[in-house]
């Protein structure tokens, strides 16, 4: 995708939610600020979303999903449909599970910046303790080993455009 257009013809710009295939399945993509720049952005970068809040996200940026917002870690930061999942300031520590297609979750421990903590052990304000393996992933949870079919914490998606022009 480089180009979105509405049934008027005219181009699409604006964080944007699109149908995948004829399922269920979306996708995030960022078709920039304005008109002017109205095609699909890749990389990373500060976006404002739909409600005027600005966020960092990550866009593919090769092959058949260039564009297409990212999920997972990427440079030690954890993504979900792009967006960067960040703890509060009040917890200084969140766990987001992200799904995968077979019902499981990867369960990650993200700080205030966002980055994930790899091979070690980290408490929040609250004194819950979680312990992290290479991968990034939490593997116990107050000494109780983590569920792959549970999720501890859903991830926050990207709040997006929903006006047309």
């Amino acid at each position: 995708i480089t180009y979105l257009f509405n049934e008027k013809g005219n181009p699409v710009y604006g964080l944007r939610r699109l149908q995948i295939g004829s399922g269920s399945e979306y996708a995030c993509y960022f078709f920039g600020a304005d008109k002017a720049t109205s095609s699909v952005v890749k990389g990373k970068g500060t976006v404002e979303e739909g409600d005027g809040t600005k966020s960092e996200f990550y866009f593919t940026e090769t092959g058949s999903k260039a564009g297409r917002g990212y999920t997972g870690v990427k440079n030690n930061y954890l993504y979900y449909m792009g967006k960067r999942q960040e703890a509060d300031s009040d917890s200084r520590y969140t766990l987001y599970s992200i799904p995968n297609n077979d019902g499981t979750y990867d369960t990650y421990v993200v700080n205030t910046s966002g980055r994930i903590s790899k091979n070690r052990t980290v408490k929040d304000r609250d004194d819950n303790e979680y312990e992290v393996n290479s991968s990034g992933m939490v593997t116990s949870i107050n000494g109780e080993t983590v569920n792959k079919n549970e999720s501890y914490g859903e991830p926050i998606a990207p709040v997006f455009y929903d006006w047309d022009y």
